[in-house]
């Protein structure tokens, strides 16, 4: 009997300590990264390389890490609010597996003199690169800062590539659901900021009828609302002591948009088969794209309308091009066109969608305006009109700064180009291409004549072998273009402020439907004039891409940094998108995973870089 009653005792005593562990854990709530990008972490030895500092460890990239050389380290970071620490990763680094931890302990502390150790480990070894393994731990206490001291496996240098912390505030009172928006009132295509103001929440699951997206778990979610409607948005706060739910009817109302084409547009505009092509379906880009964009075939028809009501005034005198393929790809670059007469094609990389994610604090708002900035600057490659003078698609000729800067300018007139501002200092002034280029037009559009895209891209076609900026300017405005330059530039020294935001108080007109230089104009379709094709089609049988290289950053400045998988020396090509060599680096020495940086004095453009035959396309702004 006694065996028994010990027995029960400790039956009873288990129960009750398993109990309280079940208690604390019901008072924490989600499995959430405390750390942030860029967030105060530090380090005991200060002797990294300048690449591969502590603060690679909370950069969520995998492919960077932090490197001291030393056998052991203290890696802490100090939060803001305290919290009750429950967990962590690590993610091992990209070469010898002796730098990899072996042993650590991890510490808590509110005051940075006095540690609480919270968790240890030792012998748990990671059995592949770029590894991340999870490590949970029971913990009642909150803190506001944690530190680990880490022993490697063997000799004197430490790696690791990304630590998480894992850990949840204490809740005391059940959740109450509030929540506000910065405008209840928004136009078509526009977004919403909300304002979560409940209390004692942990979970949001936010609804929004319309919506992109139509659901969040974020606390201050942004929404787009493509389409006009009245619509309702609720809102579920939950902890681990209740929920609580809020539904607001009608709260979200959407006008169309201005800055129109207001024109007597017709019906022989023809719309393009879109063949949708989708090679990324797992990445974090990807489920962007899908979530901004659920029906890419729909989607792309009205941003190639979108762009011919921008260029054109009748649907008779926009081009006729048949078919636009759009591909999703997991690779390093941004966009790019390609193809020519009426069928042509876009990529877009998912990889640079989430880059644009992360820039920008998780805004999706700006991610859906890159998107369709991206869009609309390469769906107008494939309806304006190309001059057939000027010199040809080389990074520097008028062609090139015309071709580049009216896909810019339409870019800018639909609002998709606001982080973006004028430049007035390069040397080529109009001739700079791209948003250099794009903001001049624009310019000319708000301060001289708002319909001077149509124009100006009227007179590439009707000037013929006498176009010339100068002779465009001329014809449309009666002054020539370093004229109306000198007036930008002052406009912009002033602090003159361009309205580029896509929603304007005028429309386009009709009152110059004949276009510079012709007396008329008819609804019979004809097909578009063959013009030089600034981006022709790359080889329909192109070397499969194994590449074992990488670039970046992509878009580049004037550097560029190359790192390889292996030892060699080998030469660094460029090349345009046409095939035509631009530089070329002869008998670099790259060493194993370490980077190159080399000086990159090339014209903005999209190039192609290539070594040994492996590609890999580029921006250089």
């Amino acid at each position: 009997m006694k065996i028994t009653k010990k027995s029960n005792r400790s039956k009873k005593l288990f129960f009750t300590v398993l109990l309280g562990l079940l208690f604390n854990s019901l008072l924490i709530i989600g499995q959430t990264d405390l750390t942030r990008p860029g967030g105060p972490i530090y380090e005991s030895n200060n002797n990294s390389p300048s690449f591969e500092r502590v603060h690679n460890l909370i950069d969520d990239k995998n492919h960077t890490k932090y490197l001291t050389f030393s056998s052991s380290t203290t890696v802490g970071y100090n939060f803001k609010n305290s919290y009750v620490f429950n967990g962590y990763s690590l993610t091992s680094g990209n070469d010898s597996p002796n730098r990899d931890p072996l042993s650590w302990t991890v510490e808590g502390s509110n005051d940075g003199v006095n540690w609480t150790p919270i968790d240890g480990r030792s012998g748990d070894r990671f059995t592949r690169r770029k590894q991340r393994k999870e490590f949970r731990f029971s913990n009642n206490q909150m803190f506001n800062k944690i530190r680990f001291k880490f022993k490697n496996v063997s000799g004197r240098t430490f790696q690791l590539a990304e630590l998480e912390v894992f850990g949840a505030k204490k809740v005391t009172e059940i959740p109450r659901a509030d929540f506000s928006a910065n405008t209840t009132n928004v136009l078509k295509g526009g977004a919403v900021t909300f304002i979560n103001k409940s209390k004692h929440g942990q979970q949001y699951e936010w609804n929004f009828e319309g919506g992109i997206p139509a659901t969040s778990t974020l606390k201050n979610p942004q929404v787009v609302y493509p389409s006009i409607g009245v619509y309702n948005v609720s809102l579920r706060v939950t902890n681990t002591l209740g929920s609580e739910i809020i539904e607001k009817k009608g709260f979200i109302s959407v006008t169309k948009t201005g800055g129109g084409n207001n024109c007597n547009w017709g019906h022989q505009f023809l719309v393009p088969r879109i063949v949708f092509k989708d090679h990324d379906r797992v990445s974090h880009g990807a489920r962007l794209f899908r979530q901004i964009v659920p029906n890419p075939q729909a989607y792309m028809k009205e941003r190639c309308l979108d762009v011919a009501k921008i260029l054109y005034r009748k649907s008779s005198e926009a081009p006729r091009f048949r078919q636009l393929t759009f591909e999703l790809k997991n690779e390093d670059f941004v966009a790019y066109k390609y193809g020519h007469g009426d069928a042509i094609g876009i990529a877009i990389s998912t990889q640079y969608l989430s880059k644009v994610y992360r820039k920008y604090n998780n805004n999706l708002k700006k991610v859906k305006d890159e998107i369709d900035g991206i869009l609309f600057h390469e769906v107008t490659h494939g309806y304006n009109n190309s001059p057939i003078t000027g010199g040809k698609y080389d990074g520097s000729s008028p062609f090139w700064a015309y071709t580049e800067g009216i896909a810019d300018a339409v870019r800018i007139h639909a609002g998709c180009h606001k982080s973006r501002k004028p430049n007035i200092h390069g040397r080529k002034k109009w001739l700079g291409g791209y948003t250099t280029t794009g903001f001049f037009l624009h310019y000319v559009s708000q301060m001289y004549d708002k319909n001077f895209i149509y124009k100006f891209n009227k007179a590439a076609k009707t000037l013929k072998r006498s176009w010339s900026f100068d002779k465009a300017f001329r014809s449309i405005l009666g002054k020539g273009v370093q004229t109306v330059w000198d007036d930008y530039v002052r406009y912009v020294r002033r602090s003159g402020v361009l309205d580029y935001d896509g929603d304007y108080p005028w429309l386009l007109d009709c009152s110059e439907n004949n276009g510079v230089g012709e007396t008329d104009v008819t609804d019979i379709p004809t097909p578009p004039t063959p013009t030089p094709d600034p981006h022709p089609t790359p080889d329909p049988h192109p070397t499969p891409n194994t590449s074992t290289f990488k670039l970046y950053p992509n878009p580049v400045g004037n550097w560029i940094n190359i790192r390889l998988s292996e030892s060699k020396i080998a030469n660094i090509v460029i090349k345009n998108l046409q095939g035509n060599l631009v530089k070329i680096i002869r008998n670099v020495r790259f060493y194993k995973n370490r980077i190159y940086k080399s000086y990159l004095y090339i014209p903005s453009g999209t190039y192609i870089l290539e070594i040994d035959g492996k590609r890999k396309i580029f921006v250089k702004e």
